[in-house]
């Protein structure tokens, strides 16, 4: 077993097998679009595409809710809130997204269009997003990913802290923190803060809230599912990566997806001996987990993107702790947050989007 020391030359080897293939190229040119698409990147099984309009989120939501089913794609599910609508679908074997977010709450210095749009296409008829010369995945490396899998499943209470930090290949670079707790069977917190801003998702049994100081918006009466979905992208997915190993999520496309799994050398993460895994999302981007020897417990997420003329290098590190005693004040909803509030506008949440948008 020999490990990738180095992420760059995980970017470098995968590198030439970025770019959405053909097919995918013409489905997304015959799929409903609301307006013109102002990017479009993708890897060998998936293409996304993404635009903006000044036009209010209801009207751009009406239009996907009937086009949709006009074109030939089933909706499989669907839901929305005050600030977003989400719809997926498929057709054949491919599996679909259109994202619709309102970003009219946002300070007026990010510069985006009133309502943003994300579309995702991916072929789930690919198999395998290693190439021939590679080796074929690994059993171990998959026992291990199932025993962490299994592991989770069986922790009566969690709690960490972490950082998140994402390098853009223009060379910004983005930082946050988050928090989670839980306690079986459905009590539930997780915060995170970026760019001096907390979002706090909170579920107590039936009852799910979300906060986002960004919007000063206090959304109640949610499903967990709705309410982690809100936060999943600008949290850059720390809301979601846990509470689907806890079981709080049923659905997604997290670890439990990953393949052609390799077994890396040990390392150690933060002090702590850990096993490492190699393989690739669900949209063939290149992911590495590293996990205590000794407890199972996730430590470390390294990630990214290479798309065409752009790529992304993303490491998540986790404090984990498992079947603890949790206070009150741990599961207890606090709309304001309990992370510090950081310093550098330009690290932070607004700062990826005034950055990717030219600001």
């Amino acid at each position: 077993m020999k490990r990738m020391s180095c992420w760059w030359m995980i970017l470098g080897c995968f590198s030439a097998a970025a770019g959405p293939p053909q097919h995918l190229r013409e489905l997304l040119d015959e799929f409903p679009h609301y307006a013109p698409y102002d990017a479009v990147a993708g890897t060998v099984n998936s293409i996304d595409a993404k635009f903006g309009t000044n036009d209010d989120m209801e009207t751009v939501s009406q239009f996907y809710r009937g086009q949709l089913a006009e074109s030939g794609w089933s909706i499989e599910h669907q839901h929305a809130s005050e600030r977003s609508s989400y719809f997926g679908v498929q057709k054949g074997g491919i599996r679909g997204s259109v994202d619709i977010s309102d970003q009219s709450g946002l300070p007026r210095s990010a510069r985006m269009p009133r309502t943003s749009v994300n579309i995702r296409l991916v072929d789930t008829g690919v198999a395998h997003c290693r190439t021939d010369a590679d080796p074929p995945e690994d059993p171990a490396a998959r026992a291990l990913l199932d025993s962490v899998i299994a592991h989770y499943a069986t922790l009566e209470s969690y709690r960490d802290r972490g950082e998140q930090s994402t390098k853009f290949s223009g060379g910004h670079t983005s930082t946050l923190q988050f928090m989670t707790a839980f306690q079986r069977p459905r009590q539930f917190r997780f915060e995170f803060e970026s760019d001096g801003h907390n979002y706090v998702v909170h579920q107590d049994g039936d009852a799910v809230q979300t906060h986002w100081t960004v919007t000063r918006e206090l959304e109640q009466d949610l499903e967990i599912d709705m309410a982690l979905a809100g936060a999943h992208g600008v949290s850059g997915g720390t809301g979601s990566t846990v509470a689907e190993l806890l079981g709080v999520l049923e659905d997604g496309s997290g670890l439990a997806q990953l393949r052609d799994l390799q077994l890396l050398e040990e390392q150690t993460v933060q002090g702590v001996l850990c096993l490492g895994i190699h393989g690739f999302d669900y949209k063939c981007n290149p992911t590495t987990l590293w996990i205590g020897k000794d407890d199972l417990l996730l430590r470390r997420i390294e990630g990214g993107a290479v798309l065409p003329g752009f790529s992304t290098e993303e490491v998540t590190n986790y404090e984990p702790e498992a079947n603890i005693e949790l206070t009150a004040e741990d599961l207890a909803f606090d709309q304001h947050g309990r992370l510090p509030k950081s310093g550098g506008r330009s690290e932070g949440v607004m700062g990826i989007v005034r950055w990717f948008f030219g600001g």
